[in-house]
């Protein structure tokens, strides 16, 4: 075992003769040339692989859902512009990927996006940055502002991919009025 654990005996000894005084019950039968689980020692084991599996299962399904492009996301949109402009842009992609679930509040006021929960926002104007990692994206007018960008769902980058290339494709500007001749 302490070859397997590259550890050295001695250290393996000491933390089995810690855990066994903890338990107050003997886990390994010891002779010169052998080591055998006790019966509790054994049960202990079994229970052990079997959280250990569990562990691994459950890391495996987290890292599984980070990359499919599925689940919830929870937005926060500047109220009039967030209907007028950006709403047919997020039922393009709630169309587009309807294994995400979008929850979208429309607000004058600008979120907290941690304290509320909020996985991103839309935002209008210049920014200042309120956190070491926050970074505004987009073209100089309007953002997509999320808390973090180093832990990402797959569905939150479908969305920020699908909204900065809706930035791009859409003029902003309001465009002027026909004038007519004045009588």
């Amino acid at each position: 075992a302490a070859r397997q654990l590259q550890r050295h005996p001695s250290v393996l000894s000491r933390r089995l003769d810690a855990l066994e005084r903890r338990l107050g019950v003997r886990l390994v039968e010891r002779s010169t040339r052998r080591l055998r689980f006790t019966e509790a020692g054994q049960q202990l084991a079994d229970r052990l692989g079997e959280a250990s599996r569990l562990i691994a299962d459950a890391q495996a399904e987290a890292a599984r859902g980070a990359a499919e492009v599925r689940g919830r996301l929870r937005l926060a949109l500047p109220a009039a512009m967030g209907r007028r402009l950006l709403g047919p842009m997020i039922a393009e992609f709630a169309l587009a990927h309807p294994q995400i679930s979008l929850e979208v509040h429309h607000a004058e006021r600008r979120v907290d996006l941690i304290g509320e929960g909020f996985d991103a926002a839309i935002r209008v104007g210049s920014l200042e940055p309120v956190l070491p990692d926050w970074q505004p994206e987009g073209d100089g007018a309007i953002h997509l502002v999320r808390p973090s960008a180093r832990f990402t769902s797959a569905a939150m980058e479908a969305f920020r991919q699908w909204m900065l290339d809706g930035f791009a494709r859409t003029p902003w500007a309001p465009s002027p009025r026909p004038t007519s001749p004045t009588l």
